[in-house]
């Protein structure tokens, strides 16, 4: 029964697309994914496609649990490292439209605990990668977030190297810049970045399910991370949430990321404006502009305008990618280390949009 409302409603979606949506190409996907796994040696994989924020096709392959046989399922909890990002985005624009605070404004007006050549870098800048600080995950290495850490320690990490560059001079990804977003938003909110994603984010669109991934909760349904070596597939050590907050601290379901998607659509809790905020390309002092808005990036791909993000944690990966034109986003989770979702996301878009496999 499952399946054939699944049919139905890709059938529904096809008409409105004038695409040729069938179960064929569905079969061969999922064939697709089966193999990939192996090769790739996957403990578990999460695909979806939405329509304007209403799942029309959700596929679960392998296990949330090696050690304990736990399958994945449609709603197991995965990390979403750098998704989260725009989230973090979201909330600044948000700030933004209250009068809390300018993107044009200097960080040191919130942040005064940071090294002196960083005082020139504005909230944009960091929003958008353009800031010159270093990224303090490229210097220390993900087994950094293995251990709970302190904003200082953070800053200390990044400040061991001299900007990159100067401010708003190239483009550079930098989590650095999200962990100090995440800052800002406590002190402008006076609340914890989760209060105020929660108050204002989640709890509104009712993503109950989403959240810090913090190792000493209990999470139902959350999968197990893994890595892999030559020889084997191994345990990951559990991140802690204090060392990313809001630059890649995040663990979602596909149904709450679908409630997410939904409302990009709309203006339930963004504007008008903020969402154009959100997905404008950077630009460099010297005009030039970037394929990075403001927690997104933003690169038109085979004709299709598209928005998008990779998220990686240790123990996981994921992408999200938006087709707003079409009105068709894409949602892959996997619990595996280091592992190029590429190919993957690409079989999963040309299922449901043809004409990304024509000459």
């Amino acid at each position: 029964m499952k399946r054939v409302i699944m049919c139905i409603a890709i059938s529904i979606i096809a008409i409105q697309l004038n695409a040729q949506i069938d179960q064929k190409r569905i079969n061969a996907l999922e064939t697709f994914l089966e193999e990939r796994m192996k090769k790739d040696q996957i403990p578990g994989l999460l695909v979806a496609a939405s329509y304007k924020g209403e799942l029309i096709y959700t596929k679960s392959l392998g296990m949330a649990s090696l050690e304990h046989k736990v399958p994945v399922i449609d709603s197991t909890v995965f990390e979403i490292g750098s998704i989260s990002k725009q989230f973090t985005a979201a909330l600044i624009v948000m700030l933004e439209e209250e009068n809390k605070l300018s993107l044009d404004d200097p960080i040191s007006k919130y942040v005064t605990e940071i090294p002196g050549e960083w005082y020139g870098v504005t909230i944009k800048q960091l929003l958008n990668h353009t800031s010159g600080i270093p990224d303090y995950e490229a210097i220390a290495g993900y087994q950094y977030y293995d251990n709970r850490r302190t904003p200082m320690d953070i800053i200390k990490v990044a400040n061991s190297k001299p900007l990159d560059f100067k401010p708003g001079e190239k483009f550079r990804y930098c989590n650095t810049g999200y962990y100090l977003l995440s800052m800002i938003i406590e002190r402008v909110t006076n609340k914890s970045f989760l209060a105020c994603l929660s108050e204002k984010i989640l709890e509104p669109l009712q993503m109950a399910r989403t959240g810090l991934f913090d190792p000493t909760e209990i999470i139902n349904n959350r999968a197990s991370g893994y890595s892999r070596t030559k020889s084997r597939i191994e345990n990951r050590r559990p991140s802690e949430p204090s060392s990313t907050l809001g630059a890649g601290g995040l663990s979602s379901t596909i149904a709450d990321m679908a409630k997410w998607d939904a409302a990009l659509y709309g203006n339930s809790i963004l504007s008008t404006e903020a969402l154009e905020k959100l997905w404008t390309p950077g630009v460099l002092n010297n005009g030039s502009k970037i394929g990075y808005g403001l927690g997104w990036r933003i690169e038109p791909y085979k004709g299709h305008k598209e928005q998008y993000h990779y998220g990686m944690m240790y123990g996981f990966v994921a992408n999200i990618t938006r087709f707003s034109d079409d009105g068709l986003t894409f949602f892959v989770f996997a619990n595996r280390y280091q592992l190029s979702l590429g190919r993957i996301v690409e079989a999963v878009m040309e299922a449901f949009v043809p004409d990304l496999t024509e000459e």
